[in-house]
């Protein structure tokens, strides 16, 4: 989304506005919906993990060999519409899930 491809921008290529996390230089390995574009986070180097927040073997291969790294979860549900069952699935449980395979991986 907008925030993630931001975030994406400011740590590869800087944004000197955001101080010292927008000094650029960082290396990305990024999670995205299946069948999404993906095209501008691979234009900044990073490299793509198609998946879900809900997908622990997406995030593993996301995060195998990142041991000592940094995550930043950025995905999440706004206003689903008459979805509370996916709200909670995506923010409440997909969070869980991407914690534990960070724990996993010694992230």
């Amino acid at each position: 989304g907008w925030l993630g491809r931001r975030v994406a921008t400011a740590l590869t290529q800087g944004m000197p506005e955001l101080g010292a996390v927008g000094k650029g230089g960082a290396s990305l390995c990024c999670l995205v919906p299946a069948g999404e574009d993906a095209s501008a986070l691979r234009g900044l180097g990073a490299a793509v993990t198609a998946g879900g927040v809900n997908d622990p073997e997406a995030l593993d291969m996301l995060m195998r060999g990142g041991e000592g790294g940094t995550a930043i979860h950025l995905a999440g549900v706004i206003h689903p519409p008459g979805r509370t069952e996916w709200f909670g699935r995506v923010n409440v449980e997909g969070t869980r899930q991407v914690l534990e395979a960070a724990i996993r991986n010694g992230i």
